[in-house]
């Protein structure tokens, strides 16, 4: 029995250190997520201070850093109206998003979160991106910043005004897309492929090939129906007959006196 307790109690001796070490970290954490929140608080009741004298870009600054510390629902709403009155709109219907997807923010903040949405997403556009051929290796990219490929599935939010979306492989832009986006609306794109570098190429020898010459003319003589010198006499010759059979008959129309009506002594009709 003695013997038994004994080796328990041995047995307790080696963990202790254990213990001892994961009680200093468990303490340790505590005090540096206490640290973070007294943090948190701090730049919250900055930002807080700089929204009520109007200054809208520092106080977002002090949300984002709090949101950061402590991803507590009522800093998110501060930051997404924050982020509202910058004109930054896809930006605050996001993290409007995330808030009324928090199961621990408490219905009143839930409330303002969707009457603020309701009022940011009608200065929002929407883009429904189709990706064709697109391997799925490739990397999208939308205006140069990547895009999840899980967010194609559904509209992504954008702001309105032209964008572009790219696809490209190892560095490499493969197919592209363009859309001019109206405010409050919704706009398809589908992924072109780019023409291959061979194919480029092979459309650039197009281009530059010169248009075929004009067969040259057979050697040996012209014949006679292909010589032009003749048809020009033949031509002339037209002209000189209709011109005589033209005076001809005009001289003739000269020459012909108009018929008399005679006289009746002698009783004859005579022409004069």
């Amino acid at each position: 029995m003695i013997q038994a307790m004994t080796k328990h109690l041995r047995t307790i001796l080696r963990a202790l250190p254990c213990l001892l070490v994961l009680a200093t970290a468990s303490r340790q954490a505590h005090a540096e997520a206490d640290e973070a929140t007294a943090r948190a608080r701090e730049l919250f009741l900055q930002g807080v201070d700089l929204s009520d004298r109007g200054q809208w870009a520092e106080a977002t600054e002090r949300f984002s850093q709090a949101l950061e510390l402590r991803p507590a629902a009522s800093i998110r709403y501060n930051f997404a109206a924050s982020l509202a009155r910058l004109d930054r709109h896809v930006e605050a219907a996001e993290q409007l998003d995330l808030l009324l997807a928090d199961p621990e923010a408490d219905a009143a903040l839930r409330a303002r979160a969707e009457q603020l949405l309701a009022e940011v997403v009608p200065r929002t556009a929407s883009l429904r991106i189709a990706l064709g051929d697109v391997t799925a290796e490739a990397t999208l990219l939308l205006d140069g910043a990547e895009l999840p490929r899980d967010r194609v599935s559904s509209p992504v939010r954008v702001a309105p005004g032209a964008h572009v979306v790219t696809a490209t492989v190892d560095g490499a832009e493969v197919a592209r897309a363009e859309a001019d986006v109206p405010a409050g609306e919704t706009s398809e794109v589908e992924l072109a492929p780019l023409p291959t570098p061979e194919e480029t190429a092979v459309a650039a020898v197009a281009q530059t090939t010169p248009e075929s010459e004009p067969e040259p003319e057979p050697a040996g003589p012209r014949p006679l129906y292909a010589d032009w010198r003749l048809w020009t006499g033949v031509g002339a010759g037209v002209a000189v007959i209709a011109a005589v059979t033209l005076g001809l008959v005009f001289g003739l129309e000269e020459q012909v006196e108009d018929p008399v009506r005679g006289n009746m002594d002698p009783a004859v009709l005579t022409w004069r």
